[in-house]
C-alpha cells in the first residue's frame, strides 16, 4: 500500500471510528407514534429521552434526562408531556408546549418511568416512551 493510499483509507475510516466511539456514552431513545394515515409511513410525532436508559448496576439509580418532542401534524399546535413513575398508574403533567420543544427532568427518572406525548386539545396519545434498565455486567 502506498503512502497516498493509506492516507485515503485513514481519512475514510476515521469518521466511522469517531462516531462509533461516542455512541455508547450518550444513550438516547426515540419513540415514534403510528403513521398519520394508512400506509403513509409518516410518523405523526416523535418523543426522545436522552439518556433513555438507567444503569441496573445500583438498585434505585435515578438520573436526569432531556425529553424532546416534535409533532409533524399541522393541526396539532399544543401538546402535553405526561409522566408516570414506575408502578404509578396515573400520569401527571410534566411539560406543556408547542408542537416542538424539550424539557429537562430532575434527578428522578428511574427504570420504568413512562413519558407520553399527548395532543392537548383531544387528549390523544401521539407517542410514548418507557425508560429501561441497562444491563449490568460483572467484571471479568
Amino acid at each position: 500500500m502506498t503512502k497516498y493510499t493509506s492516507k485515503i483509507v485513514c481519512c475514510l475510516a476515521a469518521p466511522i471510528f469517531i462516531s462509533a466511539c461516542g455512541h455508547s456514552q450518550n444513550t438516547s431513545a426515540i419513540a415514534q407514534a403510528a403513521s398519520s394515515g394508512p400506509d403513509s409511513g409518516v410518523a405523526v410525532a416523535s418523543l426522545s429521552v436522552v439518556p433513555g436508559t438507567v444503569s441496573a448496576c445500583q438498585l434505585g439509580t435515578r438520573i436526569s434526562s432531556l425529553v424532546s418532542w416534535d409533532v409533524k401534524k399541522p393541526s396539532i399546535s399544543q401538546v402535553k408531556v405526561m409522566v408516570a413513575g414506575p408502578g404509578s398508574a396515573a400520569p401527571k403533567l410534566f411539560s406543556m408546549g408547542g408542537f416542538k420543544g424539550n424539557a429537562k427532568t430532575g434527578d428522578w427518572v428511574a427504570a420504568g418511568t413512562r413519558f407520553q406525548l399527548v395532543d392537548a386539545d383531544s387528549g390523544t396519545q401521539l407517542a410514548a416512551y418507557t425508560v429501561t434498565a441497562q444491563s449490568c455486567t460483572a467484571p471479568k
